[in-house]
């Protein structure tokens, strides 16, 4: 008697109608509807079913190439000229290739990350084309990255490029980080979901789909990508075995013969999006995912013994789950190692799994993609998983190699399952084909993903075709990639004639990028868009061909949008003409609204061709360290018209960048420059010019960097000297005997203070309800506290989040971190999260929620800030200014409010002309003064602003604040603690383990809660109302002092204080000796933040008005003792900054 109470059966409610209701379709059920992938021979899914059916067996020797190299670093690192031996496996042709330009990664970067990181970068790409959602359609969503990945321990390229040469690891690091091969890719398009790395050996890529699934399934992602990749770098053959390796390499899974597993190579990913959702957008599905499980072996015969009990869970959880009738199930792909303990506890565990519901037998299929290709490792679970997409796809089941007579511990003819050794229909009563997918991790993860062939509502393709014109539309980033990607598209057209036209043109023109190099064909059916795509190809150039039906042209990078006009209605020679005119637009470069030519037909999404890319090989080698850097050549104007410091800095560029040619305009950011590489480009510029990160992130182009440096060669001895006067010079705290020059402006400042009226400090502003901004940052998270606690303001807190719920939790997380606090909890009846955005119109909110706060709020505290000592300059006028803009408008809205304004005592820094002293007070602003610093300009920007507000009748008050430290009772710091200058050059001193000798005490640090409290004593008291207040700790100390401290702390000499000279001379001979990168890396940041402490005017700020009323409000500043160095300390390590 079979028993299927357990399960919620969907038999009743047939999914598979041509009329489908969507509300019918369980909203569990997960589609898959893009897949790209890289296999041992295989390229694409055409090529994969074609190994698969005709049951090819991919593996073998280690391809010629890759062999090279591999005995090229083996004789660099033994030096002995011995010959090495490779074992067979499924090996991948190359590894070695990759179109950086494509992602925008400079050749440096390129050849020093990781092979798994580019493949998979390009992979998920195609992926993500054969969906549908390809150029900019993911940019911004909530789409989650899922890598399953178990990292090489011995032979990982990382341990390559620091064995060829060390220093390469400063700019190769982002690039051989397991969590990056992910968030790379999240990086690149913006992804606001998740994005993880899951090891769990060799389930890993099916147990990153399970929880892709979940996230989808839960609402934390819209949509997923689940991938993986695999790749041997250096397979030697050696005596060393870990116990389950094929005598032969090859997998002869079930068989009895078999005696171990071979190993093989790939990279795959897959696309996921509700089942119901992706009906609704009409977007191609390969097949469902209707359930899936992962579970633990727990306690077994050992630690990596596989567990048939836990398998058998792991099968019937999956089944639950999707609520089907296991009898229906007609194929499992199995684990399948081949090794003589693992297939016959595999097949037991099946057994026990189908026993629970059915006493059938031998009726459903079972067979292991390892005969094909060896053992994928993490990525065997996902390329199963494909395989079994595809025998859905195809209606057939491929077969298992190397299978000729059962494995003799296994009872196949007494078990539901047979070994499907020959390519055989796979028959169906009319029910959905269904199929499950196993892989079993060495660390006792087992995972079970149950599949089932996509809903046969697709055949809408199969529709008759109108006679309408449409245009399909080619672009790529280069005129070689174009050429390739016709060849696919005229092969693709030819055997895929089943698609509509209509369906083709759409998903090119709305799923795909469009990029410098452009092809538009007008077409009127599959077989005249064939004859032009051949028309095409068979021309030497395009711009030769003189079909006025096929137009061709580049994007020059000019920003431009077109838009047609209203095609619906429109007669059929009309919309002809709309046609070609986007045709003429979109080979000129504009952005063509081409939805609009769809409106009455509602196209589907369909599987094409992907982007063809452009590789190059990018590969770390020993004979690269020999080669010297190629001449660069240097274009945008005639040649020979470059002046002796363009060409200086064209070179510098092409050794860190590795390139060998260069506009003269071309943006350092946008050819494969980030922030590390800056860094490194920073230090040599730094060999022959007086340069900084900022100058770095202001000038991004050789032009312009050639225009600052034409004053000539700034030398050793003249940067010493200059860095000198900078460190010597740098003082903050005012005192009569430094600023003879200042007697006058100083005179002016406190006949001001002697006017001034004994403000009357106990009438409050009678604030009732306070919006902060800013609460997740550091300054931010301790007002909100202090504004909590100090005072009985309501406080209204505006965060961004993915959600109301996200931003309360991400609010909640910090107090956690700062306090170990729940103040949502604590203060509930007063704290009121709003899910909000500065950098968004209306702050992100809705219309009448605006308006509606508008009204509520009677004062707002603006502590939102993009704070950072570099960063490109753009982000810092974003938040600092268009945030503060919007801000203001808010203030101005509905009900006038007060308006209270964190902002920095760096706009007070900077080059004053005529001046080399400069005396800043509580009543000055704009001075002049040119400021360098990418915050302290956008915040003296926003500082003008407000005060023009000011001006025009708002009530404003200004908070200029120093240098923030740490907590002074707790020694906690901002999570970001390496965005902070002076954290920042602790870290670089304390690993250089020397401070300059100085004991004028001219570093000025403030403890974060004790701005907040003086903040807080200010802000309610009606007198104060439209001032500026200096908030800085009078209390300044010398670095000798500091560094005295810190041996104190530690109990050893372990900083050494240097003359400052010799400190200087020390902390260049390190930047340049590439022998140490680690020490290199900390000496050139100490040297970049003394750049950054540059101002040609020597500067001093007045305090003494906001000093006075904080001491009649009770507060006093505190000096820094050794004991807030000791808990500054033990954060830094608690949180392994040091």
């Amino acid at each position: 008697m079979l028993d299927f109470s357990e399960f919620v059966l969907d038999e009743a409610s047939d999914l598979f109608e041509e009329n489908i209701d969507i509300e019918q379709v369980n909203n569990q059920d997960i589609a898959i509807i893009g897949i790209g992938l890289k296999f041992p021979l295989v390229n694409d899914l055409d090529e994969y079913w074609r190994v698969l059916k005709d049951g090819v067996d991919c593996v073998r020797s280690l391809p010629a190439a890759r062999k090279r190299d591999a005995d090229q670093l083996l004789s660099f690192l033994n030096a002995d000229d011995k010959s090495y031996s490779y074992f067979e496996g499924g090996y991948l042709e190359e590894i070695d290739k990759f179109d950086a330009e494509f992602f925008r990664l400079s050749p440096a970067e390129a050849e020093l990350m990781d092979p798994n990181q580019r493949l998979f970068l390009e992979t998920v790409w195609s992926a993500i084309e054969d969906a549908g959602y390809g150029g900019t359609k993911l940019i911004g969503s909530n789409t989650g990255v899922f890598l399953g990945f178990s990292p090489d321990l011995l032979a990982n390229y990382r341990r390559y490029i620091f064995d060829i040469d060390p220093l390469n690891m400063a700019v190769g690091r982002a690039g051989n980080i397991t969590s990056i091969i992910a968030g790379r890719m999240a990086y690149l398009l913006d992804l606001k979901g998740p994005s993880m790395v899951v090891d769990t050996a060799c389930s890993s890529s099916l147990a990153a789909v399970h929880l892709a699934c979940q996230s989808i399934r839960t609402g934390e992602s819209d949509m997923a990508i689940a991938g993986c990749s695999k790749l041997m770098l250096l397979p030697l053959d050696m005596d060393v075995k870990i116990g389950i390796e094929s005598s032969d390499a090859r997998t002869k899974a079930f068989d009895d013969a078999s005696d171990g597993t071979g190993l093989g190579e790939g990279v795959s990913a897959i696309v996921l999006k509700p089942l119901h959702k992706a009906l609704r957008d009409r977007d191609s599905i390969h097949a469902v995912i209707k359930g899936s499980a992962c579970q633990q072996d727990g306690r077994s015969a050992g630690l990596t013994a596989p567990n048939a009990d836990a398998q058998t869970q792991v099968l019937t959880k999956a089944w639950r789950q999707a609520g089907i009738n296991p009898e229906t199930i007609g194929y499992i792909e199995a684990h399948g190692t081949g090794t003589k303990l693992g297939d016959p506890i595999e097949i037991e565990g099946i057994r026990k799994a189908f026993q629970k519901f059915t006493t059938k037998r031998q009726f459903c299929g079972i067979g292991s993609l390892k005969s094909n290709f060896g053992h994928l490792d993490h990525a065997a679970g996902l390329a199963g998983l494909i395989k079994a997409v595809l025998a859905l796809k195809h209606k057939k089941l491929p077969p298992t190699l190397h299978f000729t007579q059962p494995n003799r511990q296994i009872s196949f003819i007494d078990s539901p399952v047979y070994v499907n050794s020959r390519l055989s229909d796979w028959e169906s009563d009319g029910k959905p084909r269904r199929c499950g997918v196993n892989a079993f991790g060495l660390s006792g993860t087992n995972c079970h993903v149950l599949l089932e062939e996509a809903p046969s509502t697709q055949a809408d393709y199969m529709k008759q075709e109108d006679s309408r014109c449409y245009v399909f539309v080619l672009s790529t980033r280069k005129l070689s990639s174009l050429k390739k990607t016709i060849r696919s598209y005229i092969h693709f057209v030819e055997n895929k004639v089943k698609y509509r036209l209509e369906d083709i043109c759409y998903t090119l023109q709305t799923g795909r990028g469009h990029y410098q190099y452009r092809l538009a064909i007008l077409t009127e059916s599959i077989e005249d868009l064939l004859l032009k795509l051949r028309e095409l190809d068979s021309c030497d150039r395009f711009d030769d061909c003189d079909n006025p039906d096929i137009f061709f042209g580049q994007d020059f990078g000019e920003e431009k949008a077109w838009q047609p006009s209203v095609i619906s209605g429109m007669n059929e020679g009309n919309r002809l003409t709309e046609l070609r005119q986007a045709c003429f637009s979109y080979i000129s470069g504009y952005s063509v609204r081409w939805e609009s030519f769809h409106l009455e037909s509602n196209p589907a999404r369909v599987h094409m061709p992907t982007y063809v890319f452009d590789k190059q090989r990018y590969w770390s080698s020993p004979d690269h360290r020999l080669q010297a850097s190629p001449a660069i050549k240097l274009t945008g104007r005639p040649e020979g018209e470059y002046s002796p410091d363009e060409i200086q800095i064209a070179s510098i560029w092409g050794d860190v960048l590795k390139i060998e040619e260069v506009g003269l305009h071309d943006h350092f950011f946008e050819i494969g420059g980030d922030s590390i590489i800056a860094l490194k480009l920073v230090s040599e510029m730094q060999k022959h010019y007086q340069w900084s990160i900022n100058d770095m992130f202001r000038f991004s182009t050789i032009c312009q960097q050639a225009l600052q440096v034409q004053a000539g060669i700034n030398h050793k001895l003249l940067r010493i000297e200059a860095l000198q006067h900078r460190i010597l010079s740098r003082k903050e705290k005012l005192e009569l005997k430094d600023c003879m020059e200042l007697e006058k402006p100083l005179k002016e400042y406190h006949t001001r203070l002697a006017q001034m009226h004994e403000a009357d400090l106990s009438v409050t502003n009678g604030y009732n309800t306070l919006l902060l901004t800013g609460a997740t940052g550091y300054l931010g998270i301790y007002l909100m506290r202090d504004l909590l606690v100090h005072t009985s303001l309501r406080l209204i807190v505006l965060v961004r989040g993915h959600d109301a719920a996200d931003a309360s939790e991400r609010l909640r997380n910090k107090a956690l971190f700062y306090f170990q606090t729940d103040l949502l909890k604590e203060f509930q009846d007063r704290l009121i999260v709003v899910n909000g955005d500065i950098c968004q119109d209306r702050l992100g909110l809705e219309k009448a929620a605006y308006h509606e706060l508008s009204l509520e709020v009677d004062v707002v505290l603006h502590a939102a800030a993009y704070t950072s000592y570099y960063g490109e300059e753009s982000k810092f006028f974003e938040v600092n200014v268009e945030g503060t803009r919007r801000v203001l408008e808010f203030v101005k809205s509905g009900k006038m409010k007060d308006l209270h304004h964190i902002s920095t005592l760096g706009i007070g820094t900077g080059k004053r002309e005529g001046l080399s002293k400069a005396l800043f007070t509580e009543f000055d602003c704009d001075q002049g003064q040119e400021l360098n610093i990418h915050y302290a300009r956008t915040k003296f920007i926003a500082e003008k602003m407000l005060l023009a507000a000011k001006g025009e009748g708002l009530n404003v008050s200004i908070y200029r604040i120093g240098h923030l430290i740490c907590d002074s009772q707790t020694g906690r710091f901002q999570e970001n603690i390496g965005d902070n200058a002076v954290y920042a050059m602790l870290k670089a001193a304390v690993r250089t383990g020397a401070f300059p000798d100085i004991e004028r005490e001219n570093i000025e640090l403030c403890f974060i809660d004790s701005v907040s409290m003086a903040i807080t004593l200010l802000l309610p008291v009606s007198a104060l109302r439209n001032d500026i207040h200096h908030l800085m700790n009078p209390f300044t100390i010398s670095f000798s002092a500091l560094a005295r401290m810190l041996n104190e702390v530690s109990g050893e000499q372990s900083m050494k204080l240097e003359p400052v000279q010799e400190y200087l001379r020390m902390m260049l001979d390190l930047s340049e000796d590439k022998t140490n990168a680690d020490r290199q890396s900390f000496a050139n940041q100490i040297l970049l933040y003394l750049d950054m402490l540059h101002a040609p005017s020597e500067y001093f700020f007045a305090t003494e008005k906001t000093e006075r009323y904080l001491e009649r409000l009770g507060f006093s500043w505190e000096s820094v003792r050794p004991l807030h160095i000791e808990r500054m300390l033990d954060h830094c390590k608690e949180v392994n900054f040091l």
